[in-house]
């Protein structure tokens, strides 16, 4: 019932981390950039450089809301480290989770010392397992007649949260790697566990353009509810998709992020794997 173990976690160093290679659920602080501070590159390939990483959004009881973030903070440091936009995730992914690190923060004329204590993205959703998944507004965006993915069914369902591309500003498109999810599961042998899509749209109640485009890529029912809906189940980050489990009884077995990394192949064995035995759990 617990959640397993990723079987193969990318070991990034933070001065060798390569924009490419994104680990499925590597150590994990909380914060998304402000607006105005996202990772860049000039046009002749060179990184933007801006002193220090602009907290825009903070993940609510992850380690950063713990330890005191607060948007619009600035970190300057990470263990002594200057950090900018482009170097502080790798600093972050470099460490453990359970590691305990040192921001240095500039809030407004502060200067404040935090040391929170990383852990994983799975781990912000510990609370979810073993129990039926919580009551929430969802939407099937095909017939807009609302879901309880509670409910007991015949099979297990496999809910692959994800960011629309056209959830928000451009982001790296997360179809492919919930198209991946699906071709997994599908490919265990005496297993009808089903796999739908989840994300959220501005109306749960109408399908987006875009959501209406994914499901025609993906050949899969697309369900869709609010994004505060949306927070409780997965984090809301772009090319990262969370994969739960829920059993025929309708409660959560598994959940667990992936993307398209080094170790998504691992992460996509774990999820069909768990897939199949809460399917085998009707039997």
């Amino acid at each position: 019932m617990r959640r397993l173990a990723l079987l193969s976690v990318l070991a990034v160093s933070a001065l060798g981390a390569t924009a490419d290679a994104t680990p499925s659920n590597p150590a994990f602080l909380g914060i998304a950039f402000g607006p105005n501070m996202q990772p860049g590159i000039t046009a002749n390939g060179a990184p933007i450089v801006q002193a220090g990483a602009r907290i825009g959004t903070v993940t609510p009881d992850s380690p950063a809301s713990r330890a005191g973030l607060m948007p619009d903070d600035l970190i300057m440091s990470i263990d002594g480290h200057p950090v900018d936009v482009n170097t502080l995730n790798p600093f972050i992914i470099a460490h453990e989770p359970g590691d305990k690190i040192t921001l240095a923060i500039q809030r407004g004329n502060q200067y404040l010392v935090l040391t929170p204590v990383l852990t994983t993205r799975a781990d912000m959703f510990d609370l979810l397992l073993g129990h039926p998944f919580p009551s929430t507004k969802i939407t099937d965006s095909e017939s807009g007649h609302g879901l309880d993915l509670g409910k007991a069914g015949g099979h297990a369902t496999v809910v692959a949260w994800y960011h629309s591309s056209g959830a928000g500003n451009a982001c790296i498109d997360a179809v492919p790697v919930v198209r991946d999810i699906s071709r997994r599961v599908s490919s265990v042998k005496n297993s009808g566990a089903q796999v739908l899509a989840a994300t959220y749209t501005t109306d749960p109640f109408e399908a987006s353009a875009a959501v209406i485009a994914d499901r025609k890529r993906l050949a899969l029912p697309v369900v869709v509810t609010s994004e505060d809906e949306f927070k409780r189940f997965a984090i809301d980050e772009c090319g990262r998709v969370f994969a739960m489990v829920i059993d025929c009884r309708g409660i959560v077995t598994f959940v667990a992020p992936v993307s398209d990394g080094d170790d998504e192949d691992a992460a996509l064995d774990e999820i069909a794997t768990a897939a199949a035995q809460a399917d085998h759990k009707r039997r």
